[in-house]
């Protein structure tokens, strides 16, 4: 069946038309009402006869199987059903139609040429209206025609009361002409009114398309929000995968800024470099060296942090760069002034301050030198300028005042702690020590998760430092191991007790639980 275009009378919208020229009424009361169909069916049996006349429906079987039903109308009635239904689009039709005839009262000369348009437009609603305006014309004609044969017959009957309606008429006439000041106030008011639309009538055409406008922005914002939300979506998760990176990106952070230091300090023995006696600068070019040695072993050091890293710092690289080019320029400018020898007698060493206090006895010795190497940036952090050199096997490394020693002993114990004697410990290091069954994957994690929990509480509460993660894996201080082992076993007790005071769908597994774990 045919759908013909209604935007005449309600934007947007289609209604279905069948073969005998008759339109869909419950159709066009979905459109109209925006209903749905049962709604808009239920909503047609509801209608007052008063207001629209249910006659003028024609019930339609639907093809198909069932007994799927509809109702149907002439396109004139269509017309009258719009102006009794209810909904924001029949309101706005019925607005429609008071400006036409208020225009037409108003003589407004520009109906002339909308009319002579639908005479000749070929839009189905103008091609209905003027199809449905010719059958009832013709429809008229015939009405005329048959009743003229009974015309003569009525008059015969009608002359007997010719009189009394003639008696009516005179007693009407007078009171015709009592209202008719009445009636000439009213055709006054209503041209008055007809002139205010029309004045109106530009401010209301200016709003219908600032509305329209207005409908056009909102669809275009909400398609450029529909098709921003992807982007949104995608600029989230970008988010959440750059906060490791933005991390690990602070870290090699804190390594610049190790080598910033490095490279000021540098600068500084620059600085010396040139107020020095030539005769003592061969020994000053050894200090230089053992400098460089050591900012190069800082590179080193960065080096393999950031090697496991996925961020490239391309900062860290030009800074890097930078020493070494430094280091190499006063190099070749010191070659020919050999530099003093600043005295070291009476001068500590980080390593010696270990070895005096033996605080490397638990760390294996191939980790022992690079403890003492984070100990010594961290040392450098705190006081930027040693006091000299002091050989120490093939190697100058910076010498200290014997009153700086408390500061190397806590950088010491600080690298000792970040690193553990075997490296940081985490709880999947210790999980041989939990008994449990292997199957009963939901009780281990509950251990697990609860020893870790325990742990951290008692490092809190002997306000002991706790480490970061590693992955999703809290760490511990290796020293600590015993400990954690002991509240693991603690907790797997707890568990098993549970077990035995709650009834569980799961027996055989309890029972394996306490014959395996007495």
């Amino acid at each position: 069946m045919p759908r013909i275009s209604f935007d005449t009378l309600v934007p947007d919208s289609t209604v279905s038309v069948y073969s005998d020229g008759r339109v869909d009424a419950v159709e066009l009361a979905m459109v109209v009402s925006e209903k749905t169909r049962d709604n808009a069916g239920k909503q047609l049996r509801n209608l007052n006869p008063k207001h629209f006349n249910p006659e003028l429906f024609a019930v339609l079987k639907l093809p198909g199987k069932g007994n799927l039903t509809t109702k149907t109308l002439h396109y004139l009635d269509a017309v009258k059903l719009v102006m009794v239904l209810p909904g924001n689009a029949a309101k706005e039709t019925r607005a429609k139609f008071a400006n036409i005839i208020t225009r037409y009262f108003a003589g407004d000369a520009s109906l002339h040429s909308e009319i002579d348009a639908n005479a000749t437009s070929k839009n189905p609603i103008c091609t209905m209206a003027r199809e449905a305006l010719h059958a009832s014309s013709s429809e008229k004609v015939s009405q005329k025609k048959r009743s003229a044969d009974d015309l003569g017959k009525a008059i015969d009957g009608a002359a007997g009361e010719a009189g009394v309606f003639v008696k009516r008429l005179r007693e009407a006439s007078s009171v015709v002409h009592e209202v008719q000041p009445v009636t000439m106030a009213i055709k006054h008011d209503m041209r008055d009114a007809g002139l205010i639309m029309a004045k109106a009538q530009p401010v209301v055409q200016v709003m219908k398309r600032a509305a329209g406008e207005l409908k056009e922005n909102i669809v275009e914002v909400s398609a450029v929000m529909q098709a921003a939300q992807p982007i949104l979506m995608e600029m989230t998760s970008a988010l959440e995968t750059a906060k490791p990176l933005m991390v690990e990106m602070k870290a090699v952070m804190g390594e610049i800024q190790v080598a910033a230091g490095a490279y000021e300090r540098i600068l500084d023995c620059k600085k010396e470099c040139h107020e020095l006696d030539e005769t003592d600068r061969a020994k000053q070019l050894e200090f230089i060296q053992a400098k460089a040695k050591l900012e190069a072993q800082i590179s080193r050091s960065v080096e393999a942090r950031v090697a496991d890293s996925r961020v490239k710092d391309l900062e860290f690289l030009k800074a890097k760069a930078q020493v070494e080019a430094e280091a190499i320029a006063i190099v070749a400018k010191a070659k020919a002034a050999p530099l003093q020898d600043p005295a070291t007698e009476g001068l500590i060493t980080v390593k010696s301050v270990a070895e005096k206090y033996k605080l490397l006895e638990s760390v294996e010795g191939q980790d022992q030198n690079r403890l003492l190497s984070q100990a010594g940036r961290c040392v450098a952090t705190k006081i930027p300028f040693s006091k000299g050199m002091v050989l120490q096997g093939q190697f100058h490394v910076c010498g200290y005042d014997l009153s700086d020693e408390p500061i190397l002993v806590a950088a010491i114990k600080e690298a000792v702690l970040g690193a553990g004697t075997k490296g940081p410990l985490k709880i999947t290091d210790v999980s041989h020590y939990c008994t449990l069954n292997s199957k009963d994957k939901s009780g281990r994690k509950a251990v697990f998760n609860a020893a870790v929990s325990e742990m951290k509480a008692y490092l809190r509460e002997n306000e002991q430092p706790i480490l970061g993660k590693e992955g999703n894996h809290q760490t511990f201080a290796a020293d600590n191991k015993d400990k954690l082992i002991e509240i693991l076993r603690a907790e797997q007790k707890k568990y098993l007790a549970s077990l035995h005071s709650k009834p569980s769908t799961s027996g055989l597994v309890q029972i394996t639980q306490i014959f395996k774990h007495p």
